[in-house]
């Protein structure tokens, strides 16, 4: 809401706008990863998959900003007030029954851990295809090491450096590009 604000009453500027969506975006993250984990789930254990789905999902928005001009959350059918629409469900149902939507531990009758992790991997991997499109090689291939980092690198220290540093470059950069956009606007 504060951004919204700023915007509507003209008392925006970069350095607000990259504070929002990097508090906003890392903020949304950790609290959607820990409860889609813990009470959607019941799995504990996936909480730095589902981190490194999250910021891998931010940074292919953002990257797709940069590569196209065009500022999205999301896709049509799923963004972020879909997420915390889940989110908010899966809270409520864990407060009335006690028990997690859908119960992914080992000591689960049955092991859905897998098809939901290759679910999440296909989600986000056709989430990055659509916004960036093979037309922006690098784009992608900033990701797949993004990627590459969460797989293979000891978890989180390297992985946080990469998405903190990424994402403010990345605000930056598309807050500049809103910037110079607005202020060619003006002047026609």
């Amino acid at each position: 809401m504060d951004g919204k604000h700023a915007r509507r009453t003209g008392q925006s500027s970069l350095f607000g706008h990259v504070l929002d969506h990097a508090l906003d975006g890392s903020v949304g993250i950790l609290a959607s990863c820990q409860i889609c984990s813990d009470h959607l789930f019941g799995f504990p254990c996936a909480r730095q998959f589902a981190l490194s789905c999250g910021m891998v999902t931010l940074l292919t928005c953002h990257v797709a900003e940069c590569c196209t001009g065009l500022s999205t959350l999301g896709t049509r059918i799923f963004g972020a007030d879909e997420l915390f629409l889940i989110c908010s469900l899966a809270l409520a149902h864990r407060a009335l029954t006690g028990s997690p939507v859908l119960q992914l531990s080992p000591e689960s009758k049955q092991d859905w851990w897998p098809v939901v992790r290759n679910g999440w991997i296909a989600s986000i991997c056709f989430l990055a295809l659509m916004a960036i499109t093979p037309r922006h090689p690098l784009g992608l291939a900033f990701l797949g090491s993004f990627v590459l980092l969460c797989v293979l690198a000891s978890w989180p220290w390297p992985q946080t450096f990469f998405y903190a540093t990424s994402l403010i470059s990345l605000l930056i950069s598309n807050a500049r590009r809103q910037q110079q956009t607005h202020v060619k606007k003006k002047i026609h």
